[in-house]
């Protein structure tokens, strides 16, 4: 790929939990990883709100198949972690073989979206919106053996403010969307027009005209991007790291995000 300054990604991280949901920013970044040649690292992370309440003597789960109710108890909880990280390790080690990518998986436990903000890696895949802790029963739903992914046609979205990170991050989108063979879509937070202005010819520069890009002007906040997103389908979003960041007291406003998220650092 390249990135402005010949910046190369060396190492991508993709943070899961026992989401079903989460396994799809899993596939793209087992996709990326072997499109770069680069290292991937998988952070399984352990929702602790969830083990605290399992702690509690009147907490329940609902069966979905019967709609039996029984109780939640930190052993059996503890287990199904254990066992969902336990067959990621061999999903991991099939994907290591068959896509000749670098793996590796780093067990944590803590809030999902602080966990992964708070990683350090070139590229950062994340899904954050209507999480699901665990499956019913217990039971951490089971990871599926490595397969092509069949690819959305919804467009690739960047956010674009005109920085280091920014230009990274629009290099990359344009790298995934080549890849992919789907349309770049380029947020723009409002502002005075000479400044969207300069900020559209100088990404019109940097894509070079490879990719079709359409322009949108969003609010200069994650809000913004949240609201945008929730009205249109997008494949994923990718932004600088460090405008997502910034903004981790508004955490809530990261997990409204919808698709699949890309944080370039």
């Amino acid at each position: 790929m390249n990135t402005p300054n010949d910046v190369r990604v060396k190492r991508i991280l993709v943070a899961i939990d026992t989401s079903p949901r989460s396994l799809a920013p899993l596939q793209m970044a087992v996709d990326l990883a072997a499109h770069l040649q680069a290292e991937l690292e998988t952070l399984f992370v352990e929702d602790t709100s969830l083990l605290h309440l399992a702690e509690l003597p009147f907490a329940t789960e609902l069966d979905r198949a019967s709609g039996e109710a029984r109780a939640l108890n930190a052993p059996s909880l503890t287990y199904a972690l254990q066992s969902h990280a336990q067959r990621l390790r061999q999903l991991l080690r099939t994907v290591s073989e068959e896509k000749q990518v670098q793996t590796n998986l780093r067990v944590v436990r803590g809030n999902y979206v602080a966990e992964a903000m708070h990683a350090e890696a070139d590229v950062l895949f994340m899904f954050t919106s209507k999480r699901v802790s665990v499956a019913p029963s217990g039971r951490a739903p089971k990871p599926t053996r490595a397969r092509p992914m069949i690819w959305d046609a919804a467009p690739i979205y960047v956010y674009y403010t005109g920085g280091l990170e920014s230009e990274r991050a629009l290099a990359l989108a344009a790298d995934l969307a080549g890849m992919l063979g789907i349309e770049v879509v380029v947020l723009l937070p409002a502002g005075g027009g000479q400044t969207i202005s300069i900020r559209k010819k100088r990404s019109s520069e940097l894509l070079g005209g490879k990719r079709p890009v359409r322009y949108e002007l969003v609010d200069s906040d994650l809000a913004g991007c949240a609201k945008k997103l929730a009205t249109t389908d997008c494949t994923l979003l990718v932004m600088p790291k460090h405008d997502a960041t910034t903004q981790l007291a508004e955490m809530r406003e990261l997990e409204a995000i919808h698709c699949p998220l890309v944080l370039v650092a």
